[in-house]
């Protein structure tokens, strides 16, 4: 029998990528709670989930949801993807270390990464890299339609930090945006940005996999947080 459902809606960091399911945030915050029902619905994009509010309303009656958004929709983050591999890797103690790998290797990671490059800057000629006016219908419409689902409540953490100042920027503006008005919609709004760059910035140790995925240091940190939140 469960006391409580969460359904946790957001990107692969939901399911723990680049690790297992097991290492995500949210199933370390729910691990050993028998009482609680965890559904996981991760489709990356806000307005994926949009469709998924839109098709099962009634699916998010009294219960707890739990948005993780933002970090999808910051474009910077296509350029960061290929380039990362050869970037950043983690050693055991959880620093960024730069990978060794021989000469082939790097050819191939620079052509695979060139090419990512060329897509992103062909799409920036397009459109902006962050469209704050449409991010902002975006999610007013989610809000929307969760109080419609007549949700027990919501909780909304902010885009994390990455690797790449860059992309930092633009996940700070999503923040702002995120945080006003899902607070004018009488929803929790937890910044977890900020407390994971305290983190990186204290202990001088990397919370990061690779430029855009948090590594289980991370995940346990965010674990944490959201556990706290939701008084568990």
């Amino acid at each position: 029998m469960y006391n409580l459902t969460i359904h946790a809606l957001g990107g692969c960091h939901l399911n723990g990528y680049p690790f297992n399911r097991e290492d995500s945030f949210i199933e370390l915050a729910t691990l050993g709670l028998d009482s609680v029902r965890l559904i996981v619905h991760a489709p990356c994009s806000i307005r994926k989930i949009i469709n998924i509010l839109r098709d099962c309303t009634n699916d998010f009656g009294d219960s707890v949801v739990l948005l993780q958004i933002g970090n999808y929709e910051s474009l910077t983050s296509l350029a960061n993807t290929t380039g990362s591999r050869l970037a950043y890797s983690e050693s055991k103690s959880g620093r960024s270390l730069m990978p060794r790998i021989n000469a082939l290797k790097r050819a191939r990671y620079f052509k695979e990464s060139l090419k990512m490059l060329l897509l992103f800057y062909r799409e920036l000629i397009r459109k902006p890299i962050f469209d704050a006016e449409r991010f902002t219908v975006e999610l007013r419409e989610v809000c929307r339609l969760l109080h419609n689902s007549a949700t027990r409540r919501v909780i909304v953490l902010s885009a994390f930090i990455t690797a790449s100042p860059a992309d930092n920027v633009y996940r700070r503006r999503l923040n702002k945006i995120m945080k006003q008005l899902t607070e004018q919609a009488g929803f929790d709004f937890l910044d977890v940005y900020q407390v994971l760059a305290n983190a990186k910035k204290k202990n001088n140790l990397s919370v990061m996999a690779d430029a855009i995925h948090l590594n289980r240091r991370g995940h346990e940190i965010l674990a944490h947080l959201v556990r706290e939140r939701l008084s568990l």
